[in-house]
């Protein structure tokens, strides 16, 4: 019989592990650009390239989906190739530096569509520059994760690392649920069209100085450019044998893939359901409940950092679903046309559920390095990193790709503002029961995970004694 874990702090963290401010900072504010230039392609690319432009949803899911395929494809090259390159710079800040450069370019280029053209061009340029972006993302996104997980060598401190990647991350994410609300601006003419160019602009400009701040003045430890090479293949099938990498990615996965799959939903819900038809008073509560949703994050990750040290990662992922899970049902009696502000209570729950998870991830993926290098001598940051962004992507892109059949099954019939009232009471439960499900699966999965705190901190004294006997004087160097 399982009993409650004890509430016992953690041993103090050791001065050599301890990751000076800036440097958390500096590391942090890649989390602005990630932000940026993900949720707000998912904000924005119905209420543009659907309401405004008139392209059909299906064709907008399927060309948001379908490059994730390809992106996913490519994640474990771009892994593999930054665990091995090896320069002055180090092994991550070149790729991060010039994969934002061009990320940042195209994203801005995705909100100028070309003028007058018809529904059929416009499908085809959001996908062909959907898929240069998200590729040109993972080039920087993929070595700035496994930077994160190189940061510390403390179990507690990589969850510090993680919680101010997550306070960054937060804090931008005040802008992102506005973004379309930005669009509608009177100085733009109340022209969405019009305002995307600038807003999109402005988006991209941002996300290129936070990002580029990470590359400029974060710093690597060196010792980990003198490991022998890796080999692609046999790094791939080993990282896929890992059955602690399998089930936290698996959580992370499968929690993931049904918000994705719900979101779309509350754009129609919000403007035809709870609005009537008035887009504008729309945009306005997908920003309040944006906002609430990342305030809330931003208040509660100090609280899960506390909580993690206490009771361990494991415990707080449950306990963060389960919270989480509440908040997803609650949809279904708080989003209501009779009280469109009282909505605002779903996303408290949901973020602080959901922040748990997003958060401890990253700091349990370091831990699964650890026991993996003890096994193999080998340090894979970026090939784990990798890897599990090559799973997630292909379930979002799935997701993505069948969210437009979806609003199609649910009730769409060509024409938003022709969607009947039952058919959007259908699109209110689905957004709150299909996010609960993919929580219920979690919370399982997330049960038989087997890294403990106890296990974790054996793995690094093993691995401390190992790097000492080797080399006694390699220690902190950094580049």
């Amino acid at each position: 019989m399982n009993t409650p874990p004890e509430a016992t702090p953690s041993p103090e963290t050791l001065e050599k592990d301890r990751v000076p401010l800036t440097q958390k900072a500096a590391y942090a504010s890649g989390a602005v650009a990630s932000c940026y230039l993900t949720n707000t392609i998912s904000v924005l690319a119905l209420p543009i390239y659907n309401i405004g432009l008139g392209v059909h949803p299906t064709t907008i899911s399927l060309a948001m989906g379908l490059p994730r395929f390809l992106d996913a494809l490519t994640d474990p090259f771009i892994g593999n190739f930054s665990d091995n390159t090896r320069t002055r710079w180090g092994r991550r800040r070149p790729f991060i530096a010039i994969g934002l450069l061009v990320a940042s370019l195209l994203f801005a280029l995705m909100w100028l569509p070309p003028v007058g053209a018809s529904v059929g061009v416009l499908g085809v340029y959001f996908t062909v520059i959907c898929t240069l972006t998200y590729i040109a993302i993972s080039v920087w996104q993929i070595p700035w994760d496994a930077l994160g997980m190189e940061l510390s060598q403390d179990y507690d401190e990589r969850t510090r690392v993680q919680a101010w990647k997550m306070t960054f991350y937060n804090v931008a994410s005040f802008l992102t649920p506005w973004t379309y609300a930005l669009c509608l601006l009177p100085v733009f003419g109340g022209n969405e069209i019009v305002g995307v160019r600038y807003v999109g602009g402005g988006v991209a400009i941002v996300a290129l100085l936070f990002g580029l701040t990470c590359a400029v003045f974060c710093r690597e430890r060196a010792e980990t450019q003198k490991q022998e090479r890796i080999k692609f293949l046999p790094a791939f099938v080993c990282t896929l044998k890992n059955r602690s990498f399998l089930i936290l990615t698996g959580v992370l996965f499968i929690v993931l893939s049904g918000f994705l799959l719900s979101m779309p939903f509350m754009t129609y819900v919000n403007i035809y359901y709870v609005c009537g038809g008035d887009k504008a008073f729309g945009a306005k509560l997908s920003g309040l409940y944006g906002t609430v949703q990342a305030a809330t994050g931003l208040i509660a990750v100090p609280f899960i950092t506390w909580l993690a040290t206490r009771y361990g990662k494991k415990a707080v992922m449950l306990g963060g679903q389960m919270v989480a899970l509440l908040g997803c049902l609650s949809g279904l009696v708080l989003i209501t046309p009779t009280h469109p502000y009282l909505q605002l209570i779903v996303p408290v729950l949901i973020a602080s559920g959901s922040t748990c998870v997003f958060l401890l991830w990253g700091s349990s993926l370091a831990d699964v390095c650890d026991l993996d290098e003890l096994q193999t001598g080998l340090r894979r940051e970026g090939m784990y990193g990798a890897v599990g962004a090559f799973t997630l992507k292909l379930g979002s892109a799935a997701v993505t790709s069948l969210s437009g059949i979806m609003l199609v099954a649910a009730g769409y019939a060509g024409s938003a503002a022709a969607l009947t009232p039952e058919a959007l009471v259908t699109m209110r439960n689905l957004y709150a029961l299909v996010p609960a499900t993919g929580l219920v699966v979690g919370l399982v999965l997330t049960a038989f995970y087997p890294i403990t705190e106890a296990l974790s901190r054996s793995t690094r004294a093993q691995l401390e004694r190992r790097r000492e006997a080797a080399a006694p004087s390699s220690g902190g160097e950094t580049v």
